[in-house]
């Protein structure tokens, strides 16, 4: 079976190590990174099956920021993604423009069964062969 790698972009330390550990234990390999900025270069070098990133990091709107770079990009721009905030409001004013950049959400907190839930659908659906119809 092949191994699914997600990118995990969190600013907050212990939430970063916890998701990291969850996920490897999910049997996921994951690569993590602190920020938005150089995020996209390690998305771009890891091709990961999905990115997982938190809203508000260094600025309130950093993820979301990322998740425009991601989607411009010809070398990311299929990679699922899933962006959770504790920013409900925002998350779901922006529904239908998440739905257009191919983009799970999830409003904090979380149950992490419901993560997986997502990440499976995403890495065995639709999105994750760029090449199905």
């Amino acid at each position: 079976m092949q191994e699914h790698v997600i990118v995990l972009v969190e600013d907050d330390e212990d939430t970063r190590e916890f998701m990291e550990l969850f996920l490897t234990d999910a049997g996921y390999r994951v690569h993590i990174w602190p920020s938005r900025h150089g995020a996209l270069a390690l998305i771009r070098n890891a091709q990961p099956h999905i990115v997982i990133m938190d809203l508000q990091m260094d600025e309130p709107t950093d993820g979301w920021q990322l998740l425009e770079e991601l989607r411009a990009d010809p070398a990311t721009a299929s990679i699922p993604a899933i962006l959770y905030s504790a920013d409900e409001h925002f998350l779901r004013s922006r529904r239908e423009a998440l739905r257009l950049l191919r983009c799970e959400f999830l409003i904090k907190p979380f149950a992490l069964d419901h993560l997986l839930d997502r990440i499976g659908g995403l890495v065995d659906g639709p999105l994750a062969d760029p090449s199905a119809p």
